[in-house]
């Protein structure tokens, strides 16, 4: 139960990487079981992170840990701990065990115990079905219960009045609205606050994978700091001021087919550019797009007045 709350702050923006990637939203709740979406969990065998990354599996798929160079024990940098850059690392991760498997269950178990178990227990049990393996012990219980509790979270969470427990709490998703920069030299993080009128304390919050009060950042080594955007109606009203307009859409599937995901009931900035062509932002999904005038108008989008 504690999980569940403990995972609303980031769920909009998991469950949005996650379908960036054509994954099933479902699969917030196996980062879910995983840590709880604690960003400083790390388990008995060193993995760390909200999705309880491996440290030659989170390098793998494309996530940086840099140590100091006279201390390898000592972390500068550890980008499994970012939510953002650790969902895309997972996304793909389960991307390619769904296609060693084609059975969501059985990716999941290799999540949990690694690919080469699943395929020895599969072919030691000559079936594909989860159960059955478990029933037949060939999976160790710790994975059947990962797999299980990915499940029971699902469904508890979609059944809280049911089993009498509270709605979930409403989201400030204009939270996790932020823009990536690039840190190309060596700076403080003190400094960068300063620089963009941000708490410290805010700043590193967003950046929990910084592990120093120095980003050690090069040209051959940049690093990528994420900016929160706390103050969302200032920032509305600037980009109406700019020239903007706030745009709700009354059906958003024509949107997602171009590849701008938003949520439910958002409302869509949209500004016209120097070329013709216009800005699309989804603000509280932190995804934004160009697009010519004349494509917009073919798809006969349906925007609420």
């Amino acid at each position: 139960m504690a999980h569940l709350e403990k995972g609303t702050a980031y769920r909009a923006l998991v469950e949005n990487v996650l379908a960036s990637y054509g994954l099933p939203r479902e699969l917030y709740y196996l980062g879910l079981i995983e840590s709880g979406y604690d960003t400083k969990a790390t388990s008995k065998v060193g993995a760390r992170g909200p999705w309880q990354f491996m440290e030659g599996t989170a390098i793998k798929y494309g996530l940086k840990i840099v140590s100091h160079k006279t201390n390898k024990n000592l972390k500068l940098l550890d980008e499994r701990l970012s939510v953002p850059k650790s969902t895309h690392a997972a996304a793909n991760y389960l991307l390619d065990l769904y296609n060693i498997f084609y059975d969501w269950a059985l990716a999941a178990a290799a999540y949990n115990s690694g690919e080469y178990k699943v395929l020895d227990a599969v072919r030691k049990g000559n079936s594909r079905n989860m159960r059955e393996l478990c029933d037949r012990k060939l999976l160790a219980q710790e994975t059947c219960d990962f797999v299980a509790k990915i499940w029971v979270a699902k469904e508890l969470d979609l059944r809280r009045e049911e089993f009498k427990l509270p709605p979930e709490q409403p989201q400030k998703y204009y939270d996790w609205y932020w823009t990536e920069i690039t840190i190309k030299r060596s700076t403080d993080i003190e400094a960068v606050a300063k620089n963009l009128n941000i708490p410290k304390s805010e700043l590193e919050q967003f950046n929990p994978d910084i592990l120093t009060e120095t980003i050690q950042g090069s040209e051959a080594e940049s690093w990528k700091l994420y900016v929160p955007n706390n103050h969302f109606k200032s920032s509305m009203n600037r980009y109406m001021a700019s020239g903007g307009k706030a745009l709700r859409v009354k059906n958003p599937k024509f949107l997602r087919q171009i590849g701008l995901e938003i949520l439910e009931g958002e409302s869509v900035w949209v500004k016209k550019m120097a070329n013709k062509s216009l800005e699309l932002v989804a603000p509280l999904s932190a995804n934004r797009m160009v697009i010519g005038a004349e494509k917009l108008a073919d798809l006969k989008i349906d925007w609420e007045k």
